[in-house]
């Protein structure tokens, strides 16, 4: 896949260096849409080992709040109030297949973890903690926070 290196001259590559993935990094270019208008961001993974960018692993999205990495799981992170939509998607980034995506509510929605260190997601809605298991796809813990929303 040819990619369009011009897209990316205003922008600065965002990097996630807090997992604890040691062969592989996420890293996603932000810039706005032309024709749109709106931000996006291009997404790949890069080897360490080759120093080589991943040739399977390749998505564009628009507002990407953030991405991790765990084992050979690519995780994305979306809010767009505008769209109405807030949800995570999870590859595998050596075939660049998708395993399934998470919907939330996003007129709740404060802020999405990821712990993927763990093979988990947290995400906190309003007063409410939500925590996935990556692997199952299943809720494992949910829990009010007392006190007012954090919204």
């Amino acid at each position: 896949l040819e990619i369009d290196e011009s897209i990316f001259r205003n922008s600065h590559p965002i990097v996630n260096l807090k997992s604890n993935n040691i062969d592989k990094i996420v890293i996603y270019n932000p810039y706005i849409n032309i024709g749109s208008n709106r931000r996006m961001a291009v997404i790949r993974v890069f080897d360490i080992e080759s120093l080589k960018y991943l040739p399977q692993f390749y998505e564009e999205r628009y507002f990407l709040s953030s991405v991790d990495i765990y084992k050979n799981i690519v995780a994305l992170f979306h809010i767009d109030k505008e769209e109405e939509v807030a949800y995570g998607e999870f590859f595998d980034c050596i075939t660049g297949d998708p395993i399934y995506k998470v919907n939330f509510n996003v007129n709740a929605h404060h802020k999405m973890v990821p712990n993927i260190q763990d093979g988990e997601l947290v995400v906190l809605e309003s007063n409410r903690f939500v925590v996935y298991d990556i692997t199952s796809k299943k809720v494992i813990n949910s829990f009010i926070v007392p006190g007012k929303g954090l919204d």
